[in-house]
């Protein structure tokens, strides 16, 4: 590991030791809010950091997912309107519901 790497997991370590340390903090100054220990304090910041993390992910793959297969069927309707015999086709019938 380079320098710059080991630079960067500290500075993750840390902000993530004064986020659990502020929410400690404020678990103790808000009524309403027991927590047992400050390992659980870590264990919670950890769980959120794991979910902040992930769900970003998932969301913006299961987003693309549905935008890729809709922009599909949409290039296929497009593809189909481009052809001639679909576009007779559709002058005729077109022209019928106007009569």
């Amino acid at each position: 590991m380079s320098a710059h790497t080991i630079g960067q997991v500290l500075r993750g370590l840390l902000l993530w030791l004064l986020i659990a340390l502020a929410f400690w903090g404020l678990a103790g100054v808000l009524p309403g809010i027991d927590v047992p220990s400050f390992g659980a304090v870590l264990v919670t910041m950890a769980l959120i950091a794991v979910l902040n993390a992930l769900l970003p992910l998932l969301l913006c793959a299961r987003c693309s997912t549905v935008a890729s297969r809709e922009s599909g069927s949409r290039n296929t309707r497009l593809q189909a309107l481009r052809d001639p015999a679909i576009r007779r086709l559709s002058r005729r019938v077109g022209s019928r519901d106007t009569a």
